[in-house]
């Protein structure tokens, strides 16, 4: 390339030696991965100046052969050289085309100044790879560069206002969006870093960005120090814009958003220092995160040294899963690497709550996320509950404690036991642990006690029958690897002691006989079908799973042994339930209870 400057340099020199014509014809100049082919330059003293180039070409199978004019409508050499009313024409059809005016003066070499008008300039590119392409982009530039001395000053104005582009993975169409972008920038020589004084871009609909600070001008992505500021940025399309195509294949590929957003950030070395977001009236949805935020406001403060001001969240409304969110508010602290509640926070969820007294989390630029969570669980009334989840509509009411959940290493556990109170009873979940929470495969330990549960209020809402009384069951060395369990010893029984009604009906008498593999449909036939409900002394179910196969109990094995009783009959008339499928598949076991057909009968065994 330098062997074509001082060609062009010579030619426009000449004047300077009283030359009144110059014309230039160079067959090939080859530089280091580029060519260019039949170069013809005119100049003639008080007349235009032409320099072309009828093929330049570059090692690059992407990049088309590019045709090359430059024309100036007057040239003037005695003491400066300068090209007024010049034109620079591109063309790589259909690729790219570029109609540049400008004005340019040289002094010497280190005093010049370019003043570019309204530039234009069209493109149709698509690399190898796919990674980057545009189409009938249109682009506009003006502006001026130049140098006095070592004083290197630049103001450029760029708009887009026509085309797409594609650059993995995002992609923008800028007849909807218009996009304009001023730089005003400067630098001191070779080596020096580069003062950018302001950089503004504005697209339409989307948000308004400014940057300012200093970037090395050999790496200016890797070396920096740079003052970000977003303005009135709009939710909605900032989010489908850029941060979906980022987001595609994660479970938030569907977040969608409204609202607005300003941000502050400072960056050094590509590493962000402090960031301060603001929210107002923001929106946030995700199906597949199960999640809802309407009416977010926040100011979030975060610095990667030292201690950011104390930052806030508050929601008017919101979802998880199906469950319906009141109004809350959290104050946080933000860190280098994690959060940590600062006060004590109520979480309405339909018409109970979650108090949460600890909230703690770390390693957010790990691989090890560690997390802390103390909360306790305000009562719920289940029938709510269980419409807002779409399950049976169960009575009563849920509340609990959560005492000191950890997730250290991978691997969640609770400092003491979880306890709940729901269906008049109490569940204890003891000596929890699940590891890889948040991975494909969660695998989860523990022992569970149910005490005095009211077994109206769980029948009552499923078509298996109505049984009343209490009960109690044990489930011994669970395990649940992917949410389903794969093995554990349960048991159900009566409560001991308890003195209230026992009285089962006839379906769920046929149901219970269907479980443990008798037959059915007895009770609807005969004398016994004018009775609805029948009294017993005690109803036992226990399940030892293995491999796939639970191996089933009752309360104790029958007199002729034969079986295992199920639901031992009192009073007249007197009907005891009797199993005598003792192996079946758990997943056929599960299919059995969640589709309870029609009762029909039981196996009736005399008093």
């Amino acid at each position: 390339m330098r062997y074509l400057m001082c060609c062009l340099l010579a030619m426009f020199a000449a004047p300077v030696v009283g030359a009144t014509r110059v014309e230039l014809h160079v067959g090939r100049v080859e530089g280091p991965g580029w060519q260019a082919q039949d170069l013809r330059a005119d100049w003639q003293l008080g007349a235009a100046a032409t320099a072309r180039a009828a093929r330049i070409e570059v090692q690059d199978p992407a990049l088309p052969p590019i045709q090359a004019r430059l024309d100036c409508a007057r040239l003037l050499s005695r003491e400066i050289l300068a090209c007024e009313g010049g034109k620079l024409s591109l063309h790589a059809t259909p690729q790219a085309t570029l109609q540049a005016p400008f004005t340019a003066r040289l002094e010497t070499l280190q005093r010049w100044q370019l003043d570019l008008g309204t530039s234009q300039l069209t493109l149709n590119y698509s690399r190898a790879d796919g990674t980057l392409a545009s189409e009938a982009l249109h682009l506009q530039l003006s502006g001026h560069v130049s140098q006095a001395g070592a004083q290197h000053t630049a103001a450029l104005s760029l708009s887009a206002d026509r085309g797409q582009v594609y650059a993995e993975p995002i992609f923008i169409d800028f007849t909807l969006h218009p996009l304009q972008l001023d730089i005003g920038l400067h630098w001191r020589g070779p080596g020096t870093p580069i003062e950018l004084e302001t950089m503004t871009l504005v697209q339409r609909d989307v948000a308004r960005a400014s940057l300012h600070g200093q970037l090395s001008a050999t790496q200016p992505l890797q070396q920096h120090r740079l003052q970000l500021q977003l303005d009135d940025a709009q939710l909605a399309p900032l989010i489908a814009l850029y941060a979906k195509p980022l987001l595609a294949g994660t479970r938030a590929d569907d977040l969608a958003a409204t609202g607005r957003a300003r941000l502050l950030a400072s960056l050094t070395d590509a590493q962000l220092q402090n960031g301060e977001l603001h929210l107002e009236q923001a929106h946030l949805d995700s199906t597949r995160l199960a999640l809802q935020l309407q009416g977010l406001e926040g100011a979030l403060h975060w610095r990667r040294d030292g201690t950011a001001p104390a930052s806030a969240l508050a929601w008017q409304r919101g979802q998880l899963f199906a469950i319906p969110l009141g109004a809350a508010e959290l104050q946080l602290q933000l860190e280098a690497q994690g959060l940590r509640l600062l006060a004590p926070a109520r979480l309405p969820v339909l018409d109970g709550a979650l108090a949460v007294q600890t909230l703690a989390l770390e390693g957010f630029d790990s691989d090890t996320l560690h997390a802390d969570f103390d909360a306790t669980l305000e009562p719920i009334d289940l029938t709510q509950l269980s419409r807002a989840l779409g399950w049976p509509e169960f009575g009563g009411s849920l509340s609990g404690r959560i005492p000191g959940l950890h997730l250290r290493d991978r691997a969640l556990s609770l400092d003491g036991a979880l306890t709940a109170t729901a269906f008049d009873g109490e569940i204890t979940i003891d000596q929890l642990t699940v590891q890889d929470p948040l991975g494909v495969l969660p695998r989860i330990r523990a022992e569970v006690r149910l005490r005095r549960l009211d077994l109206a209020a769980i029948t009552g809402a499923f078509s298996f029958g109505r049984i009343t009384g209490r009960i109690d069951g044990d489930i011994k060395d669970l395990r649940i690897l992917g949410w389903r369990p794969v093995a554990m010893n349960a048991r159900l029984y009566s409560t001991p002691g308890d003195r209230g009604s026992r009285r089962i009906s006839q379906r769920a008498i046929d149901n219970i006989s269907a479980i443990g593999g008798g037959p059915s449909g007895l009770l609807s036939r005969g004398a016994l079908s004018l009775f609805k409900e029948f009294a017993y002394a005690r109803i036992g179910w226990s399940c030892v799973l293995d491999n796939g196969i639970c191996r089933m109990d009752g309360i104790g094995p029958t007199e002729q042994g034969d079986g295992y009783v199920l639901v031992q009959g009192r009073l007249l008339p007197r009907i005891d339930v009797i199993g005598h499928t003792r192996d079946v598949s758990w997943n056929v076991f599960l299919q059995q209870l969640m589709s309870v057909r029609n009762t029909q009968g039981v196996t009736i065994d005399p008093p």
